[in-house]
């Protein structure tokens, strides 16, 4: 994986981020963007895991992005999905449901575009570094 399809992916998740919080502000409790913002999280509490924490463990090395994960996504996450709970933005039942099925959703998109960021990105960043070689 290139640099540049990852950072092209992170960019796109970060805007879906911001899609799901403008959906939940807008809908409000027990809106599709409550259970969405409320999933993603989740998302992101489980990628602190899968693969920061394991790389890190697997590798017996340091793997960038673990050190963001513990201190920010493990926290913010669980404290998001935690507080949506108690507040009642979101019911226990129906987010049994919503959120593994926003996580699956999130890591499709994500494993979706760092292959288009791979195929297209990233090559035209070779393609590009090659034209100013000539």
């Amino acid at each position: 994986m290139e640099a540049a399809s990852f950072r092209f992916a992170a960019a796109v998740l970060s805007l879906v981020a911001l899609l799901a919080a403008w959906l939940a502000d807008v809908g409000g409790a027990h809106s599709l963007g409550a259970y969405f913002i409320a999933g993603y999280a989740t998302a992101m509490v489980l990628n602190v895991f899968l693969p920061h924490v394991a790389a890190t463990v697997a590798l017996r090395a340091y793997a960038p992005g673990t050190a963001t994960a513990l201190l920010f996504n493990l926290p913010l996450g669980g404290w998001l999905v935690y507080r949506s709970l108690a507040e009642h933005w979101i019911e226990p039942s129906a987010f049994a449901v919503s959120g593994p099925l926003t996580v699956l959703g999130i890591a499709a998109l994500g494993a979706a575009l760092l292959w288009l960021g791979n195929r297209h990105v990233a090559a035209a960043g070779r393609r590009s570094s090659q034209d100013g070689m000539r």
